[in-house]
């Protein structure tokens, strides 16, 4: 009986306290917040789309990951969504919510060009080790049609996330292993193309 429970206060241990345990309980956005930054992730246009598609601009229509980004001890919210207006493969929006002053903001609000963050998918992209400027560099996945995945590694500037030039790989998803398998540029377009040499 003793050895059960210590199996059991063990078992307790771990999941509850375990570093991806709390990280998990410190993702969550607080809803209470979350009329304060409606406005900053659907704006007019977006309001429209989601309407015509009888969606709502919710918390729940996010995928929301929590991430602190500028090592300062506060997590800064990366929101991919809302849901109504990503693509058919899981391509979102992305906007990064911080905490300033008491106050939620946008970081990157008015970045224009194609080398702006703007898009990206939950499933794949990750906050990598290097900083730039007092910020963790972003390597963003976007999915290309279920099997053709690339990546872009993302570096703060100073006022926005833009796409570092060279930075993209390539991969393709591997069914039987259910990952990501990077190959090359030639092999990526090979395979899309003809669905030759993928692997």
């Amino acid at each position: 009986m003793k050895k059960i429970s210590r199996l059991f206060v063990l078992f307790f241990v771990v999941i509850v306290f375990s570093p991806a345990a709390s990280q998990e309980r410190k993702a969550a956005f607080p809803a209470r917040d979350f009329a304060s930054v409606r406005p900053l992730l659907c704006d007019s246009e977006t309001m429209d789309e989601l309407k015509a598609a009888g969606r709502k601009c919710e918390l729940n229509e996010f995928t929301v990951r929590a991430e602190d980004l500028n090592e300062d001890g506060t997590p800064e919210w990366l929101f991919y969504g809302p849901s109504g207006v990503c693509g058919a493969h899981g391509n979102c929006p992305l906007n990064i919510v911080a905490s300033q002053r008491s106050k939620y903001v946008l970081l990157g609000k008015g970045c224009n060009g194609e080398n702006c963050l703007g898009l990206g998918n939950a499933v794949g992209s990750e906050v990598l080790k290097s900083t730039h400027n007092g910020y963790r560099d972003l390597q963003i996945a976007t999915d290309a049609g279920s099997f053709y995945w690339s990546k872009n590694v993302y570096q703060w500037d100073g006022t926005a996330y833009k796409a570092l030039k060279g930075s993209t790989t390539y991969y393709l998803y591997e069914q039987t292993a259910d990952r990501l398998r990077k190959v090359t540029k030639e092999r990526w377009d090979a395979c899309m193309k003809g669905g030759k040499r993928c692997f």
